[in-house]
């Protein structure tokens, strides 16, 4: 479940097709170990972000989103998960 922000195009393409480059996902995943440590730079509201910490339970990801109402909702999509993993940076 993802907070969706309205006009946006990740948001409008998530709600419309229910995911957000699911290929690019699933390559990190299949290329990611339980104990990696992540850093993703533009993390946009979190649709790769969430599947990457649900698949890295030992490592680290560190997200960071610089446009501010964007990672507001970064935030609120975290704290939906409750990962405690997850360092906010603003």
């Amino acid at each position: 479940m993802f907070n969706l922000i309205e006009g946006d195009f990740i948001s409008r393409y998530a709600q419309a097709y229910g995911e957000w480059s699911d290929l690019e996902v699933r390559f990190l995943l299949n290329n990611l170990r339980a104990d990696s440590n992540v850093v993703e730079v533009g993390s946009n509201i979190g649709m790769h972000a969430i599947p990457i910490a649900r698949h890295i339970e030992h490592g680290k990801l560190f997200c960071f989103e610089p446009q501010r109402v964007i990672f507001q909702t970064l935030c609120a999509n975290i704290s939906l998960e409750t990962f405690a993993k997850f360092p906010q940076i603003p």
